[in-house]
């Protein structure tokens, strides 16, 4: 749902620098459905788990790139 990776190694630690002096860095949309999708993709370098079918799973729909980050 989202592009890949790209945010540099400095623009990772200014995310960091914002959050360690508590400034807002936006927020996270998730969506939990049961629907199995026809392509998902990992989390950065992380591979995601098998899903049963029928179990919940959460998609990131905004947010990824500071996900990945962290």
């Amino acid at each position: 749902m989202q592009r890949d990776f790209v945010w540099t190694i400095q623009k990772s630690a200014a995310l960091l620098d914002s959050i360690i002096k508590g400034y807002p860095v936006g927020t996270f949309i998730f969506w939990w459905t049961k629907d199995r999708l026809r392509s998902v993709r990992d989390l950065g370098n992380t591979p995601l788990p098998e899903t049963k079918e029928g179990e919940t799973v959460s998609f990131v729909l905004d947010g990824q790139q500071r996900l990945t980050s962290l």
